[in-house]
């Protein structure tokens, strides 16, 4: 692998995180519409969650994954971090998504949302953590 190799990687992982984003804005816009037009009883606040966390928090995790590396003149964070960091947002977007839509039982959404707390904040930890190592300028 040459370093042109791993660079292309590393704007893969970034931009994963771009595109994902983007896919939850729309996925958002989808849901908001069927929400108002009252098609299926969906709550709003869930839709407010996933655009939060799924376009929003997604968002700005590629970009810094993008920019923190340049302006820090430092190496891209740990593959591996990163690709672990990307699941566990999404399980844990997905999940609260789910859990607060309304659309499952309360029982099943009280079993949900407590494992999506958990993804969320582990991602959101990683995150700090893989950041915090770009800007010291270590792997």
């Amino acid at each position: 692998m040459t370093a042109g190799d791993n660079v292309s990687a590393n704007a893969k992982l970034a931009l994963m995180f771009v595109g994902t984003s983007m896919l939850y804005l729309m996925a958002g816009v989808v849901l908001i519409a069927v929400a108002l037009l009252q098609l299926v009883p969906l709550d709003r606040d869930a839709v407010f969650v996933m655009e939060l966390y799924g376009f929003v928090a997604m968002m700005i995790f590629g970009l810094t994954y993008i920019f923190i590396p340049g302006l820090s003149h430092s190496a891209f964070a740990d593959n591996k971090k990163v690709k672990a960091e990307f699941a566990l947002l999404n399980v844990g977007i997905i999940a609260l998504t789910t859990a607060m839509s309304g659309l499952v039982a309360i029982g099943i959404s009280r079993l949900i949302v407590i494992p999506g707390l958990i993804a969320l904040g582990a991602a959101v930890a990683l995150h700090s953590y893989n950041l915090f190592r770009m800007i010291k300028g270590k792997k």
